[in-house]
């Protein structure tokens, strides 16, 4: 069964979705009606691919962490009016570069010429694509897939493996994901990317999307930008929070005890649990053992106090404060 349709860019309106019902040849042999059976389920005619690349982000907390993809979707909301086509389509309010630029990791990143820039694309170098209307058959969409490329890493290691094609850039698609009506904010889906579909630590990735309805799929969206695939480590504290206090400071309880005080270092948004490790080093290896002692802890700002024990007696320690998570 075929439906043959008007091309875009024709001056006959367009449907975004159409049905079937089938009819009989011989009016005789059949109801009186000539039509057999129901109408078909609604198909969308195609899907038009997200105008904007997807804005990835960095969702963390105490249980798990991962990253989300946002993208245009107009399944709820409706779409731009009046019409507007890919090609000839700018997407407003996008403040994705303004939003990154204020991340302090990525803009260090950028300055150590780490992260690379997606590649200049245009739906304008699409003809077909291009005379889409923005949002076309969105309303029918249900599912949405990724697809993502290992672009460099922040390790000399993975650096080393992608110049020895031992890691390959090439995309890698991800399994498809339904769409859900608590994923959609408005013009806006949000997608949450699973740590288990083999992303590497550290590594610095681009994606792309595309939606459709588990069968049949829209064009993959433009590329994102590159993001790096870690978790942020706690932040030293800064000079504005200590004064001209020192970083570490430590006074004698006893002979054999030390109190160590130090400020609270500061982890990543949606974070509040650190482990932290004190370490006290005899100046000469002689002299004994390191010590050391972990505990957990909840960040609430200023100074935390904790005490060293079993210290040699007359012995020059060099004390420091470590964090993970």
């Amino acid at each position: 069964v075929r439906a043959d349709l008007p091309c875009f860019g024709s001056e006959m309106s367009l449907p975004d979705a159409v049905e079937f019902r089938l009819c009989t040849e011989a009016r005789a042999a059949a109801h009186p009606c000539r039509w057999v059976g129901a109408v078909s389920e609604p198909i969308a005619v195609c899907f038009a691919p997200p105008r904007q690349s997807p804005r990835v982000r960095r969702v963390l907390s105490d249980d798990h962490w991962c990253l989300s993809l946002t993208f245009e979707l107009f399944k709820l909301a409706p779409a731009p009016s009046p019409q507007k086509l890919l090609a000839s389509s700018l997407l407003d309010g996008d403040d994705s570069d303004e939003d990154e630029d204020h991340d302090r990791e990525l803009a260090d990143l950028r300055r150590m010429q780490t992260l690379p820039l997606p590649p200049e694309e245009s739906w304008a170098t699409e003809a077909d694509l291009g005379r889409i209307p923005v949002g076309y058959g969105h309303r029918m969409v249900s599912a949405v897939q990724f697809r993502y490329s290992l672009q460099s890493g922040l390790t000399a290691a993975l650096q080393m493996q992608l110049e020895e094609k031992s890691l390959s850039r090439r995309w890698q698609v991800a399994p498809p994901l339904p769409i859900s009506s608590t994923s959609i904010s408005g013009a806006y889906c949000i997608a949450d990317i699973d740590s288990g579909i083999g992303l590497l630590d550290d590594g610095i990735y681009m994606f792309q999307v595309r939606v459709g309805d588990g069968s049949r799929w829209s064009a993959w969206s433009h590329t994102s930008n590159a993001y790096a695939y870690r978790v942020p480590p706690p932040m030293l504290p800064t000079i504005a929070s200590i004064g001209k206090q020192q970083a570490v400071m430590v006074e004698p309880v006893s002979s054999t005890v030390a109190r160590v005080r130090w400020c609270d270092f500061r982890p990543a948004p949606g974070l509040t649990l650190l482990e932290y490790e004190v370490r006290a080093t005899p100046l000469h290896s002689q002299d004994g053992a390191v010590v050391a002692t972990q505990f957990e802890h909840r960040h609430r700002g200023g100074f935390i106090e904790r005490e060293v024990t079993n210290l040699v007696p007359l012995t020059t320690y060099v004390f420091s404060v470590q964090a993970r998570y």
